[in-house]
């Protein structure tokens, strides 16, 4: 590959490189500008000079260190009047902002995204910058794309942190430009300015929602929101069975609007234009408007952004007559879209988009070359192609998929084989089925009836291979590096088909590889014990490993639309083979019983232990969620601690605090109203080392925590109270040191060796 065949390639690589750089270390915003500017004006010169290799190599720095200004700018520097910097002042504010995002709709909720106008407390109007988020506790569809709000409020930073297995909310919303955040109980007190009838926005919902209720009319229930799914991503309508056969076989990629459909409705706009008389340049402007409109009905997905802009790329490069080169068109694209919105790099739907089309357009033809073609038998060669392209797609985003979702199902490359094809069959019918009914509605309900008996076909195969009778998903987890080796060895090994060289590279790097692995295992030192705390919005959830059983505490949970252990601690548990599971639940409020009913049943064999008081609630959650027969049996306790033996330690439990202790180290998890009913120094189960956990530091702690020997507190956030007597006691500067704010820092993954709690650097 040379940099005047790929241009666009390594342009690419210095842009990626210069994201990444700004993302890691912090470097003034002015540095990266300075260095960019003297860059560009270097290479200009070296060029005038006739020394172009170095005038290139210069202008690829400056590439790179403007993309890193371009990052650092928008997510790193905060300027005056930045939204970051009126959080968590307890101050309330009458805030002017504009939704510049489609709203997020759920059952018991709406979710909204604004740019921030301004900011006016008491006489004082000050012009904001910035993006917040507004948490709206019911749903309402009043407020659209373009709706410009005012509204009085508290501004709060965004909490959250990472978690094994799970997402880092607080550093998702950063890099959508998000910094504050609003919690409002209605929005009868939001005064709306609502956008302009033939706002772009506004035409555009209007439009996509006349798309809604045309499948509705010509199509069954569950199938106009599954085909909602496939053509505009809309997944809100979709059963929870259905939707879990699509996650279950591997192709809940469908639900998000592949790419591949814009490629479809380029194709069957063209062919339509073929009876025109329009000139190739005319038809291709055609195409392009017709593929902004599609992209911009998906909300602009980013499968779907990266096909548009790689087909809007073709189309030009048609209508002008030029060469089409694939890889300079797929970095072009990518180029374009991290300049406009750098922060994409981190997306798992950017990633996934362009790993795949790139390994698609690398592996096909070198893999396709070295199969026999069969001339008499072309039908086997249409199958074969089918075949490989589902092969390079599954082998290309496998990694992926392991590091973002720690679970690979292999029974997905049998479903997308026969899926794919019969999915993209099906948003052709759409297609049809859509200009149909707007020529005239009868023929719209005609062309109906065959496509819900493709959609019968295609929920039969989803149930078949979604079900419990396939093969169970395999709990693989990738770090960065292993997702980068991978894919390496991936590219290796396509070139070592050809290249002896690549063969001795593929061999040498495996060497390594298996050596430095080797290396880190014999090097890393086992605990006995390991604690981990979940970052969650509010409550607790502690996992206990020990060498024979695992223990999940929950408490004060609330209600959420899914089970939170399923994207929290089930991922963790699984990917570490866990199979049979203790659940304390040390609350008896519904959300946290619920919650500890529901993970119980995604485990082979569990004993949940819950507070005496909640037999009747523990009743009717159980016949409510109708599990299995034998799924779990149900242990109550009752207000005082009883101590039995665990492994080599003891514990106990009562409603709000389980105490376990390992070798000299007392670990206390508390929920967040429960009161230690022991008196410091005096308490036989608090002496040696503790090991606190707690959603909430409040103000009875301060004086517990003084007089005991606190070896490590773990926190969702401390109240403003204790606070204050912290920073006034004499203990401040020996205390803080020892407490892990888990909204602010993420999961608290704890080793316990011989006694001793060790936190990750």
């Amino acid at each position: 590959m040379t940099a005047r065949k790929y241009p666009a390639v390594i342009i690419l690589l210095f842009l990626v490189a210069g994201i990444v750089l700004a993302d890691i270390i912090k470097i003034p915003c002015g540095v990266y500008l300075f260095t960019a500017l003297t860059a560009f004006l270097t290479g200009v010169a070296l060029y005038q000079y006739r020394m172009k290799r170095a005038a290139v190599i210069v202008f690829l720095v400056g590439f790179l260190a403007l993309s890193g200004f371009n990052f650092a700018f928008r997510y790193k520097a905060f300027p005056p009047g930045h939204v970051k910097h009126f959080v968590d002042n307890n101050q309330k504010y009458i805030i002017y902002a504009e939704i510049d995002d489609w709203p997020v709709l759920y059952e018991h909720k709406t979710i909204l995204y604004a740019r921030l106008d301004s900011l006016r407390h008491e006489d004082h109007v000050i012009p904001g910058k910035g993006r917040l988020i507004i948490n709206i506790a019911v749903p309402t569809t009043r407020i659209q794309y373009g709706d410009r709000l005012i509204w009085e409020a508290c501004l709060f930073a965004v909490k959250g942190g990472a978690n094994p297995s799970g997402l880092d909310y607080r550093r998702y919303l950063n890099l959508k430009g998000v910094f504050g955040a609003c919690y409002l109980p209605h929005d009868l007190n939001i005064r709306v300015n609502p956008a302009g009838k033939y706002d772009y926005h506004h035409v555009i919902q209007n439009l996509r929602q006349e798309i809604l209720e045309i499948f509705q009319q010509t199509l069954k229930p569950p199938h106009a929101a599954v085909a909602s799914g496939f053509f505009l991503g809309e997944t809100r309508n979709i059963p929870e069975h259905i939707y879990r056969y699509f996650r279950d076989s591997g192709t809940l990629h469908l639900l998000a609007v592949s790419g591949s459909n814009v490629w479809l409705l380029v194709g069957l706009i063209a062919l339509l234009l073929m009876a025109s008389n329009l000139n190739p340049r005319r038809k291709a402007i055609i195409l392009i408007a017709f593929v902004i409109i599609f992209s911009s009905l998906a909300q602009n997905q980013p499968s779907v952004v990266r096909a548009s802009v790689m087909a809007i790329l073709v189309l030009i490069g048609k209508a002008l007559q030029r060469r089409i080169e694939l890889n300079n068109i797929i970095a072009a694209a990518a180029g374009l879209i991290l300049a406009a919105a750098p922060a994409q790099l981190f997306d798992i739907g950017f990633q996934l988009s362009f790993v795949v089309a790139w390994a698609l357009v690398f592996m096909t033809p070198r893999i396709l070359a070295h199969i026999k073609i069969n001339k008499e038998k072309k039908y086997i060669n249409w199958l074969i192609f089918p075949v490989v392209i589902s092969f390079i797609a599954q082998a290309a985003s496998m990694p992926l998929i392991a590091y973002y979702f720690g679970r690979v199902t292999f029974i997905s490359f049998a479903a997308n084989l026969i899926i794919v094809p019969l999915n993209s069959l099906i948003v052709i019918g759409e297609m049809v089925l859509l200009l149909a009914y707007t020529l005239l509605p009868l023929l719209g309900q005609l062309i109906g009836i065959p496509l819900n008996a493709l959609f019968d076909l295609n929920l039969y195969l989803l149930e078949l291979f979604g079900s419990k009778s396939t093969l169970e998903p395999c709990l693989l987890s990738f770090s960065g590096w292993m997702v980068i080796l991978f894919l390496v060895v991936l590219t290796l090994g396509t070139l070592a088909i050809d290249s002896k060289r690549a063969r001795r590279h593929l061999v040498f790097l495996l060497i390594i590889s298996g050596c430095l692995w080797a290396g880190s295992r014999l090097n890393r030192l086992e605990s006995d014990y390991r604690l981990t705390v979940f970052s969650l919005a509010r409550g607790n959830m502690v996992v206990c490993e020990g060498e024979k059983t695992n223990y999940l505490f929950m408490a004060d949970l609330t209600e959420q639309e899914y089970i939170l252990a399923e994207k929290t601690a089930v991922p963790y548990l699984k990917n570490k083979g866990v199979r049979n599971l203790s659940i304390i639940s040390l609350t008896p409020d519904y959300a946290t019983l619920q919650e500890a009913v529901a993970t119980a049943q995604l485990f082979d064999t569990v004993q949940l232990y819950v507070p005496e008081k909640s037999q009747g609630l523990i009743a009717d959650i159980t016949r409510l969620n109708n599990p299995p027969a034998d799924a779990y049996s149900v242990l109550y306790f009752s207000d005082t601690i009883d101590f039995e033996t665990i492994e080599t330690g003891t514990a106990g439990i009562r409603e709000g605090l389980a105490i376990l202790r390992f070798d000299s180290l007392v670990v206390l998890i508390l929920s967040e109203n429960s009161d230690l009913p022991f008196v410091p120094g005096k308490s036989p189960a608090l002496s040696g080392p503790i090991l606190m956990i707690k959603p909430m530091l409040v103000p009875s702690d301060t004086l517990f925590l003084n007089e005991t020997n606190l070896s490590l507190l773990v926190c969702r956030d401390i109240s403003r109270i204790p606070r204050k007597s912290m920073g006034m006691a004499p203990y401040y500067q020996k205390f803080l040191p020892k407490i892990w704010l888990t909204s602010q820092k993420g999961a608290a993954d704890i080793s316990i060796y011989r006694g001793r709690p060790t936190l990750p650097d």
